[in-house]
Parts: C-alpha cells; sequence; structure tokens
C-alpha cells in the first residue's frame, strides 16, 4: 500500500477482494489497515454474494466482525445469493459464540428463514450434525418444531444428513 497505493483494488476470478480474505482469517490487524486505507464498499459480495462480515462470522472471528460493523457500517441483515443470512452460515460452521454476538448484541431474530427452502439456523445446523449448536440455538430461542418449505423439521435434516 505505501509502495503502490492502488493495489487494494483487485479481486479474485470469483470477485473476492483482499478484505474478504483477511475477514475469512481473522486477520485483524490487516483488516484494520485495509478499512484505514483503502477504499472497500461496505458489504461487498462475491460471485456467491458472500461479503467479508459473512466471512468472519463463518469463521468465528468476532472481533473482526465487530470491526467491520464499526468501521466499516457492514449490514447484519445482507443475503448471499442462495438467501442464508451471517446467522445460517455461522450455524453450518458450528460458531456458537458468533450465534450468540449475532442474535443477542444485533438483534438478530434467531428463527429468520434463508433460501427458497425456508430452512432456519436449527436446520443448518441439525443437517451438519452440530448437537452442541443445536442447544445453543434453542438457548437463544430457536423453534425446534420449525418446518421448511417442504415441511420437515431439523430432526428430518438430523437423520438424514442434509
Amino acid at each position: 500500500l505505501e509502495v503502490s497505493p492502488g493495489v487494494w483494488d483487485t479481486q479474485s476470478k470469483i470477485s473476492r477482494t483482499p478484505l474478504h480474505t483477511a475477514a475469512l482469517h481473522g486477520c485483524l490487524e490487516v483488516v484494520e489497515i485495509l478499512l484505514r486505507r483503502c477504499q472497500y464498499v461496505p458489504d461487498a459480495r462475491d460471485s456467491c454474494g458472500v461479503t467479508p462480515f459473512m466471512d468472519a462470522m463463518q469463521n468465528g472471528h468476532i472481533d473482526t466482525a465487530k470491526l467491520l460493523l464499526e468501521k466499516h457500517k457492514a449490514n447484519v441483515a445482507v443475503a448471499d445469493k442462495l438467501g442464508a443470512l451471517s446467522l445460517h452460515r455461522a450455524s453450518v460452521t458450528a460458531q456458537d459464540v458468533a450465534l450468540c454476538f449475532l442474535v443477542r448484541g444485533q438483534g438478530v431474530d434467531v428463527n429468520q428463514r434463508a433460501t427458497s427452502m425456508e430452512l432456519t439456523a436449527v436446520h443448518y445446523a441439525a443437517k451438519e450434525g452440530h448437537a452442541g449448536t443445536i442447544q445453543t440455538l434453542l438457548v437463544l430461542g430457536a423453534d425446534v418444531h420449525a418446518k421448511d418449505a417442504k415441511g420437515r423439521s431439523a430432526l428430518h435434516m438430523a437423520c438424514a444428513g442434509q
């Protein structure tokens, strides 16, 4: 950035920026530098609709996510191209602390539906076999009896592994 100030303005073939990569890996200091010196658009999306905030949340990098919210004005309500929010992505990867941060700290509805299949965070956690995450979601107020668009509950997802 010192030698070539415009070097930050680059994307991979799938539209991921250096900010996406730094957030994904929880490189807080790098994220701070990129936000301070570069003109990244808040909620810049890759080809799948994933934002740096989503990357941080699904990998449990709470400090990075907080920085993106406070300094970059990231939006917790942004969905990816399939319709999944950070809440759902964190459920898939069993990021319980991130789920608590989203629901308790950011006011995200734990029963928010995602995709055309109308899946909840509990559906995602059950599909992946994350029993501990299901417990966390229940404590946060998740409806274990919620049905998706095909009438399946989280138990159906857990039994089928899908």
